[in-house]
């Protein structure tokens, strides 16, 4: 493991600021997860943007972040008891969540994602262009989350289907004393 997070902090009276002098960058040369899955090289991040700020208000502390993050491809290895293991490999893509925690714990932030793929090698399946915008802690919105896979595709030359692209989004779906609902 090895980190290198060049921050600048700032304090002025009830407000603390921290942010990146140049990109962080996190490498992570091995990884085991009690042998269930495994990553086969090293992986990396670099963390574009890191401003977090912490400030006084009259209710207590309010607490601020925008965080960028950008990762290498990831090659894991996953073992199963019944089966063979399996390969996947996955292009995270461009990364960005920002939002706001106050002192009564009420979050409110997004979660971006771009640029994402995934590869199954041994089911030759591909997904390709991957995108989530999620939203948290935003009570006036029913729609909590969008997601596009730009290409599906199986890839052989007889492949089960055409390439095909699917999207859609997630909401919460409230009916009256039940139970919030995702669909």
């Amino acid at each position: 493991l090895s980190i290198t997070v060049p921050v600048q902090v700032h304090n002025q009276q009830d407000n603390w600021q921290v942010g990146l002098r140049d990109s962080a960058q996190i490498i992570i040369g091995k990884l085991n997860y009690g042998a269930k899955a495994n990553l086969k090289k090293a992986v990396s991040f670099s963390v574009s943007q890191a401003d977090l700020g912490l400030t006084k208000i009259p209710q207590g502390w309010q607490f601020d972040h925008v965080i960028a993050i950008n990762a290498s491809d990831l090659n894991l290895s996953v073992n199963k008891e019944e089966s063979a293991p399996f390969e996947v490999h996955i292009q995270p893509g461009k990364v960005l969540l920002n939002g706001r925690l106050d002192s009564d714990q009420n979050y409110k932030g997004r979660f971006t994602l771009n640029e994402a793929a995934l590869l199954l090698p041994q089911s030759d399946l591909s997904l390709k262009a991957v995108s989530v915008d999620a939203q948290f802690g935003d009570a006036t919105r029913n729609d909590i989350a969008r997601f596009t896979i730009g290409q599906v595709q199986h890839q052989t030359p007889q492949a089960l289907f055409k390439t095909l692209s699917v999207s859609g989004n997630v909401e919460i779906q409230r009916i009256g004393d039940r139970p919030l609902m995702y669909v």
